[in-house]
């Protein structure tokens, strides 16, 4: 009985150090996933905005305004003839935050962002790059607005 309970305590410790690597790996594929899916969402909504922006420009601290055309602002419920205040994106520690100035709306867009970096190109091109992922395996997305 007792070699039987021997036997069975040696085959569970292997079993348990086997199953470790594949958990670890397991694991790793999801902070990936989630990464990735992050970053997915946070380009599409900063496609949406770019789609509907009369102007964008950065303010201090990282943060960029775009502000929507007359007719994309009305329909997001600013008056007609009033300006559009805009609507602000900026990273707080991993999360990108965008809040609609107008309505006051504010969210997380997505988690997990490494940088959120603006540059400005001859006054006319504002380019915004995103990062996301672990360091081995970190993924850049950059997108381009041009007046």
């Amino acid at each position: 009985m007792v070699i039987v309970g021997m036997i069975v305590a040696l085959v569970a410790t292997f079993a348990t150090r086997a199953w470790n690597p594949i958990g670890d790996s397991i694991v790793g594929l999801r902070e990936r996933a989630t990464a990735s899916s992050e970053l997915r969402l946070a380009v599409e909504y900063l496609r949406e905005d770019f789609g509907g922006a009369a102007e964008v420009a950065e303010e201090t601290g990282e943060k960029l305004l775009i502000r929507r055309e007359a007719a994309v602002a009305f329909v997001a419920g600013v008056p007609s003839g009033t300006a559009d205040p805009g609507i602000r994106y900026w990273l707080d520690e991993d999360r990108l935050v965008r809040r609609d100035l107008w309505s006051r709306d504010e969210f997380v867009v997505a988690r997990k962002v490494g940088s959120f970096q603006i540059t400005r190109f001859h006054g006319i091109e504002y380019r915004v790059a995103l990062t996301a992922g672990a360091d081995s395996d970190q993924r850049t997305i950059t997108l381009a607005w041009v007046q």
